[in-house]
């Protein structure tokens, strides 16, 4: 007994799709930007930098940005490793307190 298989091009007869290229994606320079989100930007590129001092100086106040974890996180850790921790426990019992927050589980 013989098994045969037909194996045909399925689109064969449809028609060609021509597609329209996207447009570039519009970057912005870094320091165009402005308000408190490019300022948690200026702080976090100083935090992750090492220059703790800037970091602290530069995050803006966390009711100032839509990520306020994110703002209370770069202050409470710049604060702690620039040998602050007076100065970093009421951020981090801060950020223990926002339970949605990816850092909540660091801070408590």
């Amino acid at each position: 007994m013989a098994i045969g298989l037909v194996v045909g091009n399925a689109s064969a007869g449809a028609k060609k799709v021509k597609r329209k290229a996207r447009p570039a994606p519009v970057l912005v320079p870094p320091r165009q930007e402005a308000g408190a989100a490019a300022a948690l930007g200026r702080a976090y590129e100083a935090y992750r930098a090492g220059d703790l001092a800037a970091a602290r100086a530069l995050v803006p106040r966390p009711a100032n940005v839509a990520n306020r974890d994110y703002a209370l996180y770069i202050a409470a850790q710049s604060a702690a490793l620039d040998g602050d921790p007076a100065a970093a426990l009421p951020l981090f019992t801060a950020l223990a307190g926002m339970a949605g927050s990816r850092f909540h589980d660091i801070a408590a």
